[in-house]
Parts: structure tokens; sequence; C-alpha cells
């Protein structure tokens, strides 16, 4: 696991074997190194693995417009722990990529979660204004992640505990259904669409959960891949899960999108792109599995 600190350090030099051992101890000692009073949340999925953690940060990054269904706190989010939270006190700090130093500055954080993908200049920015953890980054690297958040709030057990959960639910359902249907998944970037591959958050629960993807969507070198209009018989399997914002849902009028297989029989599945493809969190993960559950037999 790799835990990047500005602003201060940290050892993450254990072993697997001996992580589970030396969890709690090992989690206390980082914990001691960091004031979590105010935390701001920059990164895919760390708005809600500390919410899942029971922390609420005073701030948070949000998707890409382009490709989010939301400009705030996503939907699933708030279904999730609206009750338990008082997530209007949440202050947007811009999109992810760019976050706004000054909104930031003015929240006075004592921490804040990022990672690794972001430019040197804006972490250099960022660790001018407070100590700075950095997971990888990427969906690919989710489970990693959460656990170095869980790593900086003292909070590595219940993050495993979580991780372990999701884990159990998905064997559950594979050991369940007992067939493995092959299932695609598509979301757009504003007027552009991209396939997704078993490295997403959705392709590594599909993966775990049994199920094939088609040859189309096997690559392993990249998250996504683009596939245009005149392509999309790419896209047939005996399931389809697309995740389009407002701009991206006039390809299901295309006619091209009407004669796939899996649309008329019925196995075209609109999905709320946050959770399944913008996310990387435990609380995305058994979103995803939640629906599919629903869906896949």
């Amino acid at each position: 696991m790799a835990l990047g600190l500005a602003a201060c350090s940290s050892s993450s030099g254990d072993g697997e074997n001996a992580e589970a051992a030396s969890s709690q101890k090992s989690s206390d000692k980082r914990a001691g190194k960091h004031d979590t009073s105010k935390i701001i949340a920059l990164n895919t999925g760390q708005i809600d693995g500390l919410l899942a953690l029971g922390i609420t940060p005073v701030g948070m990054g949000v998707a890409n417009a382009q490709a989010s269904s939301s400009e705030s706190i996503p939907q699933y989010i708030k279904d999730k722990f609206g009750d338990k939270y008082d997530l209007d006190s949440i202050t947007i700090v811009g999109q992810r990529t760019q976050p706004d130093m000054e909104k930031i500055a003015a929240l006075h954080p004592t921490l804040i979660l990022a990672n690794d993908r972001m430019s040197k200049d804006v972490l250099d920015q960022l660790k001018s204004i407070a100590p700075v953890v950095t997971g990888k980054g990427g969906a690919e690297n989710w489970k990693d992640d959460f656990r170095t958040i869980a790593d900086a709030v003292g909070k590595r057990d219940d993050a495993q505990r979580l991780i372990d959960d999701h884990e159990d639910a998905v064997a559950e359902w594979k050991k369940d259904r007992g067939t493995s249907p092959t299932v695609s998944l598509i979301r757009n970037k504003g007027t552009d669409y991209l396939m997704l591959g078993p490295l997403s958050l959705a392709g590594q629960v599909l993966k775990d959960g049994g199920c094939n993807r088609p040859t189309s969507q096997r690559f392993e070198d990249k998250v996504s891949h683009p596939i245009s209009s005149e392509n999309l018989d790419q896209l047939d399997a005996d399931y389809l899960f697309y995740g389009f914002n407002a701009k991206g849902e006039k390809l299901t009028k295309d006619a091209l999108w009407g004669n796939l297989d899996v649309v008329k029989n019925g196995h075209a599945v609109g999905v709320d792109p946050d959770p399944w493809f913008l996310n990387a969190s435990v609380v995305a993960a058994n979103y995803i599995l939640d629906e599919l559950k629903k869906t896949v037999k």
C-alpha cells in the first residue's frame, strides 16, 4: 500500500501478513500525526470512505461535470448518509483536478486527502495550506486507497472490516447465482462514450462475482476505452449497464442502439454514473452489487 504524506511523514512498510496483526497499532501511530478535526476530501471515493468510517469532512471535490449527474454531493451518498450526518455542512471546493485554493484555505483544514494523480503544482499548493495524505487514485486502487484514508484517521480495522464484508457479499452473490453471464458497461463524458474494462470499479465487482465481459471490454491497459456510435455492436452482451448524464442520453435514441440484442431483450439498464463509474469506494461498490443482484441472473 502506498501512503503519500506531505508536511508530515510515516512508515508504510508493513507486509500484507503483518498488517492484520498490527493494524490497530500502526493506525493509532499514524493517526497521532494528524489532526483529523477538519478534513477536506478531494478525490474519488474519499468522501464516501470518510462517511463510512463515521467522519464528516468540512469540504470535498466533485467529479467532472462532463460525466457526473451531480454537481454537488452525489445522490447515492445523500441516500446512504443523509439521515446520519449533516451533509449540507460540507463545502464544495471545486472539481477534483482543479480545486479552488481560496475556498480550501478559507475552511482552515487540518488535513487534506488527495491522490498522486493530481498535478505537482496543485499538490504543492495544497501542501502550503495543510498536511496532505495521498492515495494512488483510480478505481483499480480503491481498496488500498480506502486503507490509506483509514490509516490517516486511525480506523484501519473498520475499513478492513467493510472491505471484507463487501468481498463476502460478492462471493455469496456469485455462489447463489451459479451462472457466468456476459456483462457490458458504458458511460459518457460529454459527447464522448467510454467502455469500461475490468479495472473499473464495476468491472472489479463483475469479475469477482464470476461474470464475463464482451471481447471488446477485456482490456487491462486502462480503466476505459472510447467507443464510437458506429461500433455499438461491441456492446452486445447478456446484460448492459449504461451510465449517462443528460448529455449522453441521446445515444439511446440511436438506431444502432435499438438494434442491439441486449436492448431488444430488455437487458439494457440505465444506472447512476456517480457510484457506478465516477466514485471508487466501498459504498459505491456495494451500491453496484445491490443493483447487479436485482438484474443479473
